[in-house]
């Protein structure tokens, strides 16, 4: 009984009650009953998923040898004919949503917020969202031991602008720069006790979504340097931490804290003083 509750939650949460399979349409009760499933927001015309669907094939390959059959990929499509959803699909080894559904295609973009593909998001075997912002997960060394990615409160941001089903865009970030240091475990343990909180609240709050996303910086790689150049700091990285608060959905505000140590104190400070409006606004450059 509960498995095809479960089903009918999927097909009522894809709007389909088919699913394009290797070997032609099955219905959807039947291929997703009792799995976790991925969504993969993509398109043949755009680069960026050209170049990032190998490796999540590369993925998907590697979960199902390892005998692995708890998990189904499918390939929500923004291509404009069926032509070329044909040719994309055919690279693909998962299930598709049938691409003339656009309706069911438009539904699912608006409900997990999908505004640039590629996105991927997991939802469990009820419907219910696991990550809605998967990409950095996906594409993390150790992706195929930690499906389904279940949202961390503190991320690494030389590895991504992912973090607790977000990205930069979306959410107000504390960020602590500390690239320079040359051992970040002790800053990193005094941020994620305040991104742990953050996050508790956040399941709390009526929207269930955390006020602010974490990162700290473990090198310079990645969107490092950009997050240096856009908030004015020196381009190499001194040997004290940064904290900052990157306001992007606020038309690309930021705020600098003048603390020289970095700890969960002086973290819980900045954001009070952020909250109360006390902090000198700054305006990001390009």
């Amino acid at each position: 009984q509960n498995s095809n509750a479960n089903a009918d939650a999927m097909t009522a949460l894809l709007g389909s009650d088919v699913l394009l399979t290797k070997d032609g349409e099955r219905p959807t009760s039947e291929v997703l009953a009792g799995k976790v499933t991925l969504l993969y927001f993509s398109a043949h015309w755009c680069p960026p998923c050209r170049g990032f669907t190998p490796k999540l094939a590369e993925l998907y390959n590697t979960m199902k040898a390892s005998g692995r059959d708890d998990f189904e990929f499918i390939f929500v499509s923004s291509d404009r004919d069926q032509e070329a959803f044909d040719e994309y699909h055919a690279e693909m080894p998962w299930l598709a949503l049938p691409v003339e559904n656009r309706k069911a295609k438009a539904a699912l973009s608006s409900m997990f917020d999908v505004s640039g593909i590629p996105s991927l998001v997991v939802v469990d075997a009820e419907g219910n969202t696991i990550n809605k912002s998967a990409r950095g997960p996906a594409g993390s060394a150790d992706a195929a031991e930690t499906f389904p990615w279940h949202p961390k409160p503190m991320e690494d941001i030389s590895e991504g602008v992912e973090c607790n089903g977000f990205d930069i865009n979306e959410k107000a970030a504390i960020v602590v720069l500390s690239d320079g240091m040359a051992d970040t475990a002790a800053v990193r343990a005094e941020l994620l006790g305040v991104a742990e909180d953050i996050a508790a609240k956040g399941k709390e709050a009526e929207d269930k979504e955390p006020e602010f996303i974490c990162f700290f910086a473990s090198s310079s790689e990645g969107p490092v340097g950009q997050v240096r150049k856009l908030t004015k700091q020196p381009a190499t990285a001194g040997t004290d931490p940064t904290l900052i608060i990157l306001d992007i959905p606020d038309n690309g505000g930021y705020y600098v804290s003048p603390a020289t140590e970095v700890n969960a104190g002086t973290i819980r400070s900045f954001v009070e003083a952020y909250r109360a409006g006390s902090l000198e606004r700054q305006q990001m450059g390009r």
